[in-house]
């Protein structure tokens, strides 16, 4: 499900793909072995009051067997995996960095025998604080002409 705010916001394409194609493996690897069991994912925009910025959510769920709250504090430490095999554990590691290169939040909710859903939030600019930008953009411009 992704709103109609969110389908215009302009976002840094490639590390949010990396950052969603991750989640989606995750999701998938959770819900190994279970038959037709959904993964849902959303995008809103949701607004501060108040504020010039608003946030791009994106959230991945998945009906799989989740995780202990020990596992999730650990989820985002490099080379921590829970599977087994050539899985290096960076994929979530990777996905908090980037995240935070773009100055948002990556939230992982998750309880064991229930399900996880992973929250990604970034900020993006609200029209009005895209028109003041461009507003002091525009005034901070000086005009010279030659006059020769």
């Amino acid at each position: 499900m992704v709103d109609s705010k969110a389908r215009v916001q302009p976002v840094p394409a490639t590390p949010l793909r990396l950052v969603v194609n991750e989640l989606i493996e995750n999701a998938l690897a959770a819900l190994s072995g279970t038959r037709n069991a959904p993964i849902l994912i959303s995008a809103t925009v949701k607004r501060r009051p108040f504020l010039l910025r608003s946030y791009l959510v994106l959230e991945v769920a998945d009906k799989g067997a989740g995780m202990p709250p020990a596992i999730v504090a650990k989820a985002t430490t490099p080379f921590f995996s829970t599977r087994a095999g050539n899985h290096t554990g960076l994929g979530l590691t990777a996905c908090s960095q980037m995240v935070s290169a773009l100055k948002g939040k990556l939230i992982i909710d998750s309880a064991h025998g229930v399900g996880t859903t992973v929250e990604v939030r970034v900020p993006v600019l609200s029209t009005a604080a895209i028109f003041w930008q461009s507003f002091l953009r525009h005034r901070r411009k000086k005009v010279h002409t030659w006059r020769g």
